[in-house]
């Protein structure tokens, strides 16, 4: 049977505006499970009550209720999401730094069905909740301004201008333009500022 690569899934996105993709949402689920409330702490507090809120299963509140997520816990979530795709046909590479992956599936399936599935397992297995903030937390444990950090380390390895700024690099960041003064070593740079910016790997 034929395969083709899909997609890549990326949990690295949300590091730069992380309060613009999980605002919004806890609120409206707090009323429902009030009742389950975890009182968090710690510099990532917040964003462990909101997708503690947001959890779907007791294996993911149960991963996610002492406000740490250790690698053992990672590994269980990405071989429940893996399996979990299996079902389908479909095959889940090993995850790189910062958490990109990708699905490879075959030709019967479209990219609306191979979405769909990705969307219920990653719910299912906790991937869409626990991986994310896993990555986040590896790789910014203080919940630093992430945006400066990765303007910081394009500067330091001169991949921008000197007077690129945090403000221009969250615009150039949706539009996906930041502007590399090296076109061949530039790109390899900008995607290890974005995902190791503090150097925690290095």
């Amino acid at each position: 049977m034929k395969r083709n690569p899909c997609f890549s899934i990326a949990v690295g996105c949300a590091l730069i505006m992380l309060t613009g993709c999980i605002s919004g949402s806890s609120d409206a689920l707090s009323d429902d499970r009030s009742g389950d409330a975890v009182n968090f702490d710690g510099p990532w507090a917040e964003e462990f009550s909101s997708h503690y809120q947001r959890a779907e299963n007791d294996f993911v509140r149960s991963v996610l209720e002492d406000g740490e997520i250790t690698e053992l816990e990672y590994s269980e979530v990405q071989t429940r999401f893996r399996d979990c795709l299996a079902g389908s046909g479909i095959e889940l590479s090993e995850a790189q730094a910062g958490g990109s992956q990708e699905l490879t599936f075959p030709e019967s399936l479209s990219t609306d069905e191979v979405h769909r599935v990705s969307s219920e397992c990653s719910a299912e297995s906790g991937e869409a909740e626990i991986a994310s903030l896993y990555w986040w937390m590896r790789y910014n444990p203080q919940n630093e301004d992430q945006a400066a950090a990765v303007v910081a380390c394009l500067l330091k390895a001169g991949s921008v201008p000197a007077n690129y700024t945090v403000e221009q690099y969250r615009i150039d960041y949706v539009e996906q333009q930041v502007p590399l003064l090296d076109p061949e070593r530039g790109p390899s740079e900008l995607s290890r500022c974005e995902t190791d910016p503090l150097g925690i790997d290095r």
